[in-house]
């Protein structure tokens, strides 16, 4: 029996083609990256600091949503963040 707590692969594809609720599938994993920040924001600055960081991306709400774990390493030391994104069906839209 299919857990209702996840979609099969071909449901997963055909919602994607049909209503974008799977957007943001391909964001699935743990992935080393490299951020990028303003050293001043909302200042006009156009200097960028870069340094590396981890994201884990995984599915919540039966794949109406998913949430970033973040572990950002910048030179004034390592923090966590997080990220929400919500899709709601009625509209086909995206929240974060």
């Amino acid at each position: 029996m299919p857990s209702p707590f996840s979609k099969s692969s071909a449901d997963a594809a055909a919602s994607t083609l049909a209503d974008g609720s799977g957007d943001f599938e391909f964001l699935a994993g743990r992935w080393m990256v490299r951020h990028r920040r303003l050293r001043r924001r909302l200042a006009g600055d156009t200097v960028w600091d870069e340094f590396p960081g981890i994201c884990e991306s995984l599915p919540v709400v039966g794949g109406l949503g998913n949430i970033d774990h973040n572990y950002l390493e910048p030179p004034a030391g390592t923090y966590r963040a997080a990220t929400l994104r919500l899709f709601e069906p009625g509209t086909r839209l995206w929240s974060i």
